[in-house]
């Protein structure tokens, strides 16, 4: 054959010499826009939502093939799709960082891979995804969450107020020479009332009692159940114990009124009165003796009332 150039010639019993099929991305948009990226890197910003890749097949030798497409680190694995002449890949709500897309041809009647082709791509970050603040975004749950912790170490789940832990804590570590006062109060008959209305009428009992204790005050408290009916406040400021013993009996005795609910509780209540001569487990131990003398005297009278009902 003549051309424009000279003469060529064509062998007519030679096999004609298959081409490699070749993958390339034709466009790139983000939100429906297209991105630049004739500089060879593919850069998406911050606030994008979807992002999409055009890619596009070239193929000189007509056969059955399909494509298999996975964003590496994100799909668990890859998509299929037949058409293989044009691929429009969308994802949405990336994360900041780089990236990189997977596409593979195959040919249909023996699943080779004919062709592959992986596309990386950046996305920037956005404010809250930058190192610095993802760390001090940590610190702070970290922070939140030993508040968590330290808050059920040392409350009492069923009455909200502290536990023995935390009596404990407190106990150890108090000045005894701002304490004015110390306070013991037992709710009474706690195993009769749970015999009678059960678990969840007597917890209530306990609720209602620091209830009373908490509303009598002059000052705002810290009570500490330390034990399943017993609970242990103090003062720092000037109060007379006649006075809010007298109080909490009143509301008592109102709650039962109310309720028709035999309340009961025993109280032993001391001044510090005896500064530096006594430490604070002293003073635990002589207002814990009061309380004793108040649970027995209770105690007989609430046997005498039932022996009464008999």
């Amino acid at each position: 054959m003549c051309g424009t150039i000279g003469a060529a010639s064509i062998d007519l019993n030679a096999r004609p010499v298959e081409k490699p099929i070749r993958l390339y991305v034709d466009q790139v948009t983000e939100d429906g826009k297209k991105v630049d990226f004739s500089s060879g890197n593919i850069v998406f910003s911050s606030k994008a939502h979807r992002v999409n890749m055009d890619v596009k097949t070239i193929n000189f030798v007509h056969r059955k093939m399909y494509v298999g497409y996975f964003l590496e680190g994100m799909d668990s694995s890859e998509t299929i799709v037949k058409n293989t002449d044009s691929i429009d890949i969308s994802y949405t709500n990336l994360a900041g960082g780089n990236d990189t897309y997977h596409y593979k041809v195959y040919d249909a009647d023996s699943n080779q891979c004919l062709a592959d082709l992986s596309v990386s791509f950046r996305k920037n970050y956005k404010f809250w995804e930058q190192a610095r603040v993802k760390k001090q975004c940590y610190l702070e749950f970290l922070q939140e969450k030993e508040a968590e912790i330290s808050e059920l170490a040392y409350k009492d789940l069923v009455t909200g107020v502290f536990n023995r832990n935390y009596f404990e804590q407190e106990r150890a570590r108090i000045d005894v020479k701002k304490l004015t006062a110390l306070v013991s109060v037992s709710i009474n008959h706690v195993e009769y009332f749970k015999s009678k209305y059960g678990i969840f009428y007597t917890e209530n009992i306990l609720r209602t009692g620091v209830s009373v204790m908490k509303k009598c005050a002059p000052e705002e408290i810290k009570i500490c159940r330390v034990s399943e009916n017993i609970f242990y406040f103090w003062f720092t400021k000037p109060v007379q114990l006649e006075v809010y013993i007298q109080d909490i009996k009143d509301m008592f005795q109102k709650k039962e009124e109310e309720s028709d609910v035999p309340y009961s509780f025993s109280v032993g209540a001391i001044y510090n009165n005896t500064v530096g001569k006594e430490n604070i487990d002293e003073l635990i131990d002589r207002c814990g003796k009061m309380r004793l003398l108040d649970e027995k005297h209770a105690e007989a009278k609430f046997i005498e009332g039932k022996m009464k009902m008999l």
